[in-house]
């Protein structure tokens, strides 16, 4: 009878303190992680094939691009570039949108 209390106090015991620590550490644990596929813009550029050009970017530097239309700095506006937005790398479709 009392190896029956011990080990159901020690279940229960051993649950408390899980939910304890997944409450303390819930949301702590995660680390700022960057996707990396290993694949670069200018690695796509020269090992791979462009299959679409629908990536709008603006090619001046301080020029950003306003309402999916123009490019704008200050009071200057010019028209945006389309890039490549989706490749193909032997068989391997890599999208940058």
């Amino acid at each position: 009878m009392k190896s029956k209390k011990t080990i159901i106090f020690l279940g229960i015991s051993a649950l408390l303190t899980g939910i304890l620590v997944f409450f303390l550490f819930n949301g702590k644990m995660t680390g700022n992680v960057v996707r990396d596929d290993g694949h670069s813009e200018s690695w796509l550029n020269d090992n791979c094939m462009c299959l679409e050009k629908e990536r709008l970017t603006c090619h001046y530097p301080g020029f950003e691009l306003k309402e999916d239309k123009y490019c704008w700095k200050d009071n200057t506006f010019t028209n945006p570039l389309k890039k490549c937005s989706l490749y193909d790398c032997n068989g391997e479709n890599v999208s940058l949108r």
